[in-house]
């Protein structure tokens, strides 16, 4: 089943926004997930590194999509608070009345758009063989401001935009050539909620 993924961290999101999303997810035959990136599940934490309110916004974004039964997807990392980040994260959810819950934990990656991570690169021996298929950039594109892109850590990148809006004309193979490819490649990373 073909779906779309919004990722968002929120803190933008109006009424007349959510209620556009909702008719579109509702009248669509695809799905429609719409990720939502927190770093902790309480304000302060969440605010130390993502700016002074971005948790109410984001929180309130949750409600608000929530509301129209889009259920939305909570996304955080592994290091923002350790072995219950899980447990936290849905007690959050609970706690904001959704009643379904859904979090999405990422491992931390050594490899990637990290400090220290530019000179590793995929080399054709490293791709020799391997099936490019079950790279999320195989069949998953972004939609940015600014164009269309193979994966959302390459969004905003010199070179790796693979048209200036036109979904069409990216939908070709993306090339495997910045740092962050090494992570899904070594990794199996996948951006699917699936």
């Amino acid at each position: 089943m073909a779906a779309t993924t919004v990722l968002t961290n929120g803190t933008v999101m109006t009424d007349a926004l959510a209620d556009a999303l909702a008719r579109l997810a509702h009248g669509s035959r695809y799905s429609l997930e719409i990720r939502l990136s927190l770093d902790a599940a309480d304000a302060d934490a969440n605010d130390r590194v993502r700016g002074r309110g971005t948790w109410e916004r984001a929180t309130r974004t949750l409600r608000l999509l929530d509301a129209r039964g889009l259920l939305p997807i909570v996304t955080a990392t592994e290091i923002a608070e350790g072995a219950a980040t899980y447990d936290r994260f849905r007690a959050l959810l609970s706690a904001l009345g959704i009643a379904k819950p859904r979090v999405k934990i990422l491992p931390v990656f050594p490899v990637g758009r990290a400090v220290g991570a530019a000179g590793i690169r995929l080399t054709d021996a490293d791709l020799e063989g391997f099936d490019r298929s079950t790279l999320p950039c195989a069949e998953t594109r972004v939609v940015a401001a600014d164009g269309v892109y193979a994966c959302p850590i390459l969004a905003g990148l010199p070179g790796a935009r693979l048209s200036d809006g036109v979904l069409a004309a990216a939908l070709g193979p993306a090339a495997l050539y910045h740092a962050a490819c090494v992570t899904c490649h070594r990794t199996g990373a996948t951006c699917r909620n699936a």
